[in-house]
C-alpha cells in the first residue's frame, strides 16, 4: 500500500483500512481506504490522470487505477462505483472533497506525447526537452507517455564514445554525420532567429558501398536506437504519405532517418518535400467536413538514396535551397569500418544527446548567446560559399550545423574544425544547389532539349520542309550577326518548361530577359515571328555562336552562307 498519513491532508487521517475526518465530537467515517498516489499532467495540453488506490474488500488486496479529472465532480464521484470503488453514496461529499484536497500532496509527474522541446513558444524561459525522460532547467519529472520512437539509452556511453574517438574524430566525413544528428536538437530554436528553417532536410546520395547509411545511423544513434525495427529512428522511403506525417509529428528535435529514397513509388515528390521542409501537413476534412488538426514538426530529417531527390521535384529555386544535398562522399575508408561503426551504434545509443541538452540548458551564458553564435556561424559560412543570388540563405541552412558543431566544442570538449567542416559540405553540394538561380538552370537544359530535337526546328533557308512537330524555327542572321535566334512557339515553349519541371515559368522568362537572352516586343516577353507565311507568336531565344557546332544543322553550307 502506497496510501499513508504524509500524503492525507488535514483533517482527514489513515487508521487502519479507513479514511476518517476529525471533528469536534471525535471523529467520522469517511470512506474504506483510498487515495491518490499518482499525479499525473500533460505538458501540452495540461489536462491530468490519477492513480487511484483503494482497499478491494473482496480479495482483500489494494488496487489501483487511473482515473481522469472528470472522476472528481459530483457527477464523476459516483461513477468511481462502477469500476470497483466502495464508499457510501451517502458521503460522496465528503469523499469528493477529500481526494480534491488529497491530489494536492501528491508531486506532479509530468507526461508527454511530443519528443524534443515542450513548449517551443516560450523556449527562451521554458527550457523543456521531451527525450527518454524530461530534461529540464526546472528540474520537473516526466516520461514519454506516448513511446513512438526508442529513446532509452542503451549500451554503455563509454563503448559509443571510444569509437566515436577512434573513428570519427579527424574523419570530416564522419565528423559531419556526427553533427547532423545533433543538429536536430538546435533547429528548433533556430527557427525563431530565422523563419526559413522550420526543418532540415539533408539527402546524402551515394552508391550502397559508400557508407551513406551507416553515417546515417550514427547521426541518429545520438539521441535514440538507429535501427528500423523496435520504434527505431530509422525509417524507409518505402510508406505513404500519411505514414511519413504520423511520423514526424510533434517532433522537436529528434533526428530521423528515410533510407533508400527509390523505395519510394511517388514519382513527383514536390508537394511532400514542401511538407518537409515546412513542418506542416496539408490541411485535410474529416468526415464531418470539418478540418482535421495539422501534424506538424521541427527537426533534422536525414535522407539517403542513390537517387537525387532534387531530380524528383520541380525546379523551384525557393524550395531547392531548403534542401541540403551531398554527392560523392566516401564516409569510410573500407566496408570493415563501415560495419564496425554500425555494429557499435545499433548496440550503444542515446547517450550524447540527452547529456548535451542538459549542459546547454545549464549553461546559462551558452544558452543566451545562442544568436550570436549562429550570426558568426553565417558569416562563416557566406565566405566560403561563392556568390549568387541565394548565398544568405544557403548560408543561413548551413550555418546550424557550423553552429552545432560550435556548441559541441564549448559544452561536449571536442575539437572540430568549423572552417573545415563548412568547405566539406561546400566541396560535396552541386553548384545547382549552391545558388545557380533558376534563370541559368532553365537556359542549360532548353538549349538541351533544342540539341536533343533540333530536327523539329525549321530552318530558315527551306520554306518547303517543315518538320512535322514543329516547336519552332531558326530565324535567318544579320550580316554582322554572332549570335544564334530560335524562334519556339508560344505554346511549345510552356510545354518543354512543363516537362523539364520548371513551374514558375514567368520567373524564367523575367530573368532571360534581363540578361538579353530573351528578344520580345516592348513591354512583353514574346516576339512575333512568321513561319510558314503565318505570324506566329513566340519565345525568342539568342544564343552564343559557339552553340553553333552543337546544331549540326546549322553547319550545313547553306547556313554559314
Amino acid at each position: 500500500m502506497d496510501i499513508n498519513n504524509n500524503i492525507i491532508p488535514y483533517p482527514y487521517y489513515l487508521q487502519n483500512t479507513s479514511i476518517y475526518r476529525r471533528e469536534k465530537d471525535g471523529a467520522k467515517f469517511i470512506t474504506p481506504v483510498m487515495g491518490i498516489v499518482g499525479h499525473y499532467r500533460s505538458l501540452e495540453t495540461h489536462a491530468e490522470m490519477y492513480d487511484l488506490e483503494y482497499f478491494e474488500s473482496a480479495t482483500g488486496c489494494f488496487e489501483t487505477i487511473r482515473v481522469d479529472g472528470n472522476s472528481f465532480t459530483s457527477q464523476g464521484i459516483e461513477k468511481l462505483i462502477a469500476k470497483g470503488i466502495n464508499f457510501p453514496i451517502r458521503n460522496k461529499l465528503e469523499v469528493l472533497d477529500y481526494l480534491i484536497s488529497q491530489r494536492g500532496c501528491v508531486q506532479i509527474q509530468y507526461y508527454y506525447n511530443s519528443v524534443g522541446w515542450i513548449e517551443k513558444n516560450d523556449w527562451q524561459d521554458n527550457k523543456l526537452f521531451a527525450h527518454d525522460t524530461l530534461i529540464s532547467s526546472k528540474e520537473w519529472a516526466g516520461f514519454n507517455e506516448g513511446a513512438r520512437y526508442d529513446l532509452v539509452s542503451r549500451g554503455t556511453f563509454d563503448a559509443w564514445n571510444n569509437m566515436v574517438q577512434q573513428e570519427v574524430m579527424g574523419n570530416t566525413a564522419l565528423e559531419f554525420a556526427l553533427v547532423l544528428g545533433v543538429s536536430s536538437t538546435l533547429v528548433p530554436l533556430i527557427s525563431f532567429i530565422n523563419p526559413d528553417i522550420s526543418n532540415l532536410l539533408v539527402h546524402i546520395v551515394g552508391q550502397s558501398s559508400s557508407g551513406k547509411t551507416t553515417s546515417a545511423q550514427l547521426a541518429a544513434s545520438v539521441s535514440g536506437r538507429p535501427t528500423t525495427n523496435n520504434r527505431g529512428l530509422k525509417r524507409t522511403w518505402a510508406t505513404t504519405q500519411n505514414a511519413l506525417m504520423a511520423t514526424l509529428n510533434n517532433n522537436f528535435g529528434i533526428p530521423i532517418i528515410l533510407d533508400e529514397l527509390s523505395m519510394s513509388k511517388i514519382s513527383d515528390m514536390t508537394s511532400l518535400v514542401y511538407q518537409l521542409v515546412d513542418g506542416n501537413e496539408k490541411a485535410r476534412s474529416n468526415q464531418d467536413a470539418g478540418l482535421k488538426q495539422i501534424r506538424n514538426w521541427s527537426t533534422t530529417i536525414i535522407s539517403t538514396g542513390e537517387a537525387r531527390v532534387t531530380d524528383k521535384i520541380a525546379k523551384n529555386d525557393g524550395l531547392r535551397v531548403r534542401i541540403l544535398e551531398l554527392s560523392d562522399v566516401e564516409f569510410t575508408t573500407s566496408p570493415e569500418k563501415a560495419e564496425y561503426i554500425k555494429s557499435v551504434v545499433v548496440r550503444n545509443y542515446g547517450w550524447l544527446q540527452p547529456e548535451f541538452v542538459k549542459r546547454l540548458i545549464n549553461e546559462k551564458a551558452v544558452w543566451n548567446a545562442i544568436p550570436d553564435y549562429y550570426e558568426q556561424c553565417v558569416t562563416l559560412c557566406i565566405k566560403q560559399l561563392p556568390e549568387s543570388k541565394y548565398r544568405n540563405r544557403i548560408a543561413g541552412r548551413n550555418a546550424v550545423l557550423i553552429l552545432t558543431a560550435l556548441l559541441l566544442n564549448k559544452l561536449m570538449g571536442t575539437s572540430i574544425d568549423l572552417e573545415k567542416l563548412h568547405g566539406f559540405v561546400v566541396e560535396h553540394t552541386d553548384d545547382e544547389q549552391l545558388g545557380q538561380d533558376v534563370g541559368q538552370a532553365a537556359l542549360s537544359d532548353v538549349v538541351q532539349y533544342l540539341i536533343r530535337h533540333q530536327r523539329d526546328l525549321k530552318s530558315y533557308v527551306d520554306d518547303y520542309n517543315t518538320p512535322l512537330n514543329l516547336i519552332g524555327m531558326f530565324i535567318r542572321p544579320e550580316a554582322t550577326d554572332t549570335n544564334i535566334r530560335i524562334a519556339i512557339l508560344k505554346n511549345e515553349m510552356t510545354r518543354i518548361l512543363d516537362d523539364l519541371g520548371y513551374e514558375d515559368k514567368s520567373t524564367v522568362f523575367r530573368l532571360w530577359k534581363q540578361r538579353g537572352i530573351l528578344e520580345s516586343e516592348k513591354d512583353r516577353k514574346t516576339k512575333r515571328v512568321t513561319i510558314n507565311s503565318q505570324r506566329a507568336v513566340t519565345y525568342t531565344l539568342k544564343l552564343d555562336w559557339e552553340y553553333r557546332k552543337e546544331f549540326f544543322v546549322l553547319n550545313k553550307k547553306q547556313f554559314l552562307d
